[in-house]
């Protein structure tokens, strides 16, 4: 008999043990399913991942986050923002996008907007039109009187107003890659002259 209350009282001691653990894992659970309710993801989490392996010479150190047509026309209209015209194996945009990435990093920027227009404007869609329409002061023509973006171009808004947009190196004649073109003396130059765009837009936003 007393080995039976032994063992009744081991069975006992198990089954609480049990219980405590699904306690303990139930309240880990119901902790990580709080926390992920917490999170915005509203924006990759890897957007800087994303962009340096897709332009290969800016750094994982970037601030880089993708954006769409639409959403660009709402940061031109209510909102404030840098904004970088682009596509993917564009070389172009390669090198703009570095030393842009250089001049944020420098300046302390925390976000520069990314918006690839590659198959937006092929098709032409209507959040597209819209983009166009609002640079209609700062874009030229083509051949067809046809107004397009081309990459890279930067675009600089805040207070409802267009502060800045460099297209330079988007109309190009010749063949020049860019590797040729990007000297250190051009990157320095440019350097210095998103320095002051950027900064202007820091100053700006402070108001």
């Amino acid at each position: 008999m007393f080995m039976k209350v032994v063992k009744n009282e081991e069975v006992e001691n198990d089954t609480k043990k049990y219980r405590g653990r699904k306690i303990v894992i139930f309240i880990i659970l119901l902790i990580g399913f709080i926390y992920l309710g917490t999170i915005d993801y509203s924006k990759d989490a890897n957007d800087n991942e994303k962009f340096s392996n897709e332009f290969n010479l800016v750094s994982k150190d970037n601030h880089f986050e993708y954006i769409s047509a639409s959403r660009v026309t709402t940061i031109m209209k209510k909102e404030q923002g840098i904004i970088l015209f682009g596509f993917s194996g564009n070389e172009w945009t390669n090198y703009y996008a570095s030393i842009l990435n250089d001049v944020a990093n420098e300046l302390k920027i925390d976000k520069v907007y990314y918006y690839d227009i590659y198959n937006d404007r092929r098709s032409n869609n209507a959040d597209y039109e819209r983009v166009v329409a609002n640079l209609s002061n700062e874009l030229l023509s083509n051949d067809l009187s046809v107004q397009e973006i081309y990459a890279p171009s930067l675009l600089v808004v805040a207070n409802n107003k267009i502060l800045a947009y460099d297209d330079e190196t988007s109309y190009r004649t010749g063949n020049i890659k860019p590797s040729d073109y990007w000297s250190e003396y051009q990157k320095d130059l440019k350097k210095k002259t998103l320095k002051v765009i950027l900064q202007n837009y820091l100053d700006e936003i402070k108001h």
